[in-house]
């Protein structure tokens, strides 16, 4: 969906809208979601839940500018790409600490790179993304390398994005560690709840703190992560005041989100973003017979409504997708959204060998 869909408690809201200078420092910030993580393990866990939690507390080498998505400044201070696209070299920041106060060496950002490629960890998740790159070497303390084995066009976005870990913490791939969670982000795990919720606080050791301060973010003690199945209790929740914010789908956003609290007590924001951030799709085994013409898979996809599914089940509030990836920076201008044609699905089809033998 390109558009997105926010509810806040007005409280709330303050900390988001006003002058980075004049936003509200301390205080809890709570937010709900769907399901308690499987694992808080940074290096095999794989759900939406413990990245939401992971975003506060691991760090990458570098991260993206949130208007912009260019890549900047995070663990790494500076970083270069070799001219023939293979080679990446990142500079650390002097100084960094892990949030328990231990060092954060160029080791940790090799001990995470080999842990992803060795099959002991189970990172699953992520051990296809890094198929192209080849080794990690520590230069120094505060300089890591990267070699890749092909030129492909997102092996830098891997390297630079992923999550480092500290090696003192996770180096033995059969220790129990799924509830616990080091990094060295803004924020650190203080309570887990089993079956409850999952409570951040600020983490003293933060790099950034002062930065931080000057731009408005990180402004809460603590943020706290409540487990709640389903969003409509979730939007309860927000009524009553038991959590601060949710994102709305748009069902809740057109149909539940009116009455006389709306705007006073409450407030609900719609955001278009420049691309899409998220996507639903439909999925086809290509191990069956069936499927695995090319063609076939095209004459299908000709036969998915996706104007009415737009209109009825999003109201209005989606587009169609183009391609398999989000990013707007890949596309090319000449990918054009799949139409609904039924009868360009039964040419394709026929021309296939397909045959309606019972005249149904």
């Amino acid at each position: 969906m390109k558009l997105l869909l926010l509810a806040v408690l007005i409280s709330s809201l303050f900390s988001v809208s006003a002058y980075a200078q004049k936003r509200p420092q301390g205080g809890d910030f709570t937010t709900a979601i769907l399901s308690e993580p499987s694992t808080l393990n940074p290096i095999n866990s794989s759900d939406a839940y413990a990245t939401s939690i992971q975003s506060y507390v691991m760090e990458a080498l570098l991260g993206r500018d949130e208007d912009t998505y260019e890549f900047e400044p995070e663990l790494a201070e500076k970083w270069e790409i070799s001219k023939d696209k293979k080679t990446f070299t990142f500079t650390l920041r002097e100084n960094l600490k892990w949030s328990d106060g231990k060092p954060l060496t160029a080791k940790d950002v090799k001990f995470t790179f080999d842990a992803i490629k060795n099959p002991k960890f189970k990172a699953l998740a992520q051990l296809p993304y890094f198929e192209g790159i080849s080794k990690c070497e520590v230069v120094d303390e505060r300089t890591v390398k990267f070699t890749a084995t092909t030129d492909y066009f997102q092996n830098f976005d891997i390297v630079a994005t992923m999550s480092v870990v500290p090696e003192h913490i996770y180096k033995n791939p059969n220790a129990r560690v799924n509830r616990i969670l080091v990094g060295s982000g803004a924020y650190m795990l203080d309570k887990y709840e089993r079956g409850r919720r999952i409570i951040l606080k600020r983490n003293p050791l933060w790099w950034g703190i002062e930065q931080a301060k000057k731009d408005g973010k990180y402004n809460f003690d603590r943020v706290v992560f409540r487990f709640v199945d389903s969003i409509n209790v979730q939007l309860e929740m927000l009524k009553k005041g038991d959590i601060d914010y949710m994102g709305l789908d748009p069902e809740q956003y057109i149909q539940k989100t009116s009455g006389p609290e709306w705007g006073k007590q409450l407030v609900k924001v719609k955001t278009t973003n420049e691309g899409p951030k998220g996507y639903n799709w439909v999925g086809l085994n290509t191990k069956r017979p069936v499927l695995k013409d090319r063609e076939v898979r095209f004459g299908l996809a000709h036969l998915m409504n996706r104007d009415m599914m737009i209109e009825k089940f999003r109201f209005g509030l989606a587009e169609k997708t183009k391609g398999p990836g989000l990013s707007k920076e890949y596309h090319s201008s000449r990918l054009k959204a799949i139409p609904f044609d039924p009868k360009k699905a039964l040419d394709i089809f026929r021309k296939a060998g397909w045959e309606d033998t019972d005249k149904n």
